[in-house]
């Protein structure tokens, strides 16, 4: 992809980026050695244009691309302590921790839920729902504890042994896709 009035084409890691600021109204262009990234009228950092040298243009492009994502409520933003679920038991046995003390993982799975699930690619709040209470409940019930926390490994096996996506209907090639 080249970008109008440049000789140079955009790296390709960075046209998703790229296309999904467009559509939010920003333009880049190069202009000699570096790249000029137009904001929209109207924008709430009241900035018209940020300019990158190429070994900061993916950094610059992606901060502003998960601000404007933040503004639009694209992400949510989940703390493990949050006073809605912190305090949840995060398992279902003796010597369980809580979500705060031990839940990283279910909450980091609900960001990345509610980013993959309502990019666009689905109608708008499509898992309104998921949130690191739900996301620990099914690490609990699908053998994804190990002692006061989350084993990512237990969970990488099953998954790639069983498929288990059954919740989400997402697979491993949907995730890439859109991470790509």
């Amino acid at each position: 992809m080249a970008i109008a009035g440049t000789s140079k084409a955009l790296p390709e890691d960075l046209r998703e980026a790229v296309g999904k600021l467009e559509i939010y109204g920003y333009r880049l262009e190069q202009i000699g050695n570096s790249w000029t990234l137009y904001f929209p009228p109207g924008n709430k950092r009241a900035l018209q244009q940020a300019a990158f040298f190429d070994q900061d243009l993916a950094t610059g492009l992606l901060r502003v691309l998960r601000e404007e994502e933040k503004d639009r409520e694209v992400l949510h933003n989940y703390k493990q302590y949050d006073d809605r679920w912190g305090k949840l038991t995060y398992g279902n046995g003796p010597g369980f921790s809580t979500i705060g003390e031990g839940g990283c993982g279910p909450t980091s799975l609900a960001i990345i839920l509610q980013y993959l699930m309502n990019n666009g690619s689905r109608p708008r709040n499509a898992c309104i729902g998921i949130s690191p209470a739900e996301t620990a409940r099914y690490a609990a019930t699908h053998g994804r504890l190990a002692g006061a926390g989350t084993d990512g490994d237990v969970q990488q096996r099953r998954d790639a042994a069983t498929d288990d996506h059954d919740s989400y209907n997402l697979s491993h090639e949907n995730i890439q896709r859109v991470m790509n």
